[in-house]
This record gives structure tokens, C-alpha cells and sequence, in this order.
């Protein structure tokens, strides 16, 4: 992350993510290393400091029950469109990419 000042002079932060994803041959054997980029956006830095670490520290701790939640939704609502959307979500929560986000940006609005 990093803080820069757009054109009305306010300050921000722009999120950007680096990893690396190893590709393999045929017999498992890494082959490539590949160094990955994933922008995340700009957020003003007046005022959602606090906010956006309440919300990620909701979802890091609170993880098992909104899993637990959403999956009690994707088994027994009676509408389609709500069960789709649950098990989308859930899909999506499961990913190590989202879990490590969640963690990795607890710990800086954290500091």
C-alpha cells in the first residue's frame, strides 16, 4: 500500500497485492515462477481508517460463523437466487486469495 494525493489534493491509498504463483510440469516439478500484481483500488485515507479496520476484523474473526451462516442459507432458503448467491459467496470466502487479504489487511489497519 502506499499514499499518494489526488487531483483535490486529498490523501489516499492505493492497494496493491504481490505474489507468486509457481507453474508446474507434467511429474509436479516447478517449471516458471510467476510474479503476480492485483490492484485493489484507491480509499481515501480521512475518516476510514477506523471503519475499514472493523469491517476486516469482522470478517477475520468472525469468519467460522459467517461460513457457518452462509452455508446454513445455501442448504435451506427457499429461494434460488438467495442459495446462489450464498454459495457464490461462500465459493469465494473459501479461496486462500481472500483469506490471506483478510488477514494481511487486518494486520496493517491494524498498525
Amino acid at each position: 500500500m502506499d499514499t499518494t494525493q489526488d487531483i483535490s489534493k486529498r490523501d489516499q491509498i492505493s492497494q496493491v497485492y504481490r505474489y507468486v504463483t509457481i507453474q508446474r510440469d507434467e511429474n509436479d516439478n516447478a517449471k516458471d515462477i510467476l510474479i503476480n500484481e492485483a490492484f485493489l483500488g484507491f480509499v481515501e485515507t480521512v475518516d476510514t481508517w477506523c471503519s475499514r479496520h472493523d469491517a476486516i476484523a469482522a470478517l477475520r474473526y468472525r469468519y467460522v460463523d459467517i461460513m457457518k451462516a452462509l452455508t446454513k442459507i445455501a442448504l435451506v432458503s427457499e429461494k434460488r437466487e438467495e442459495r446462489d448467491e450464498a454459495t457464490a459467496l461462500k465459493n469465494h470466502m473459501e479461496k486462500f486469495s481472500f483469506i490471506f487479504l483478510v488477514v494481511q489487511q487486518t494486520k496493517y489497519w491494524k498498525t
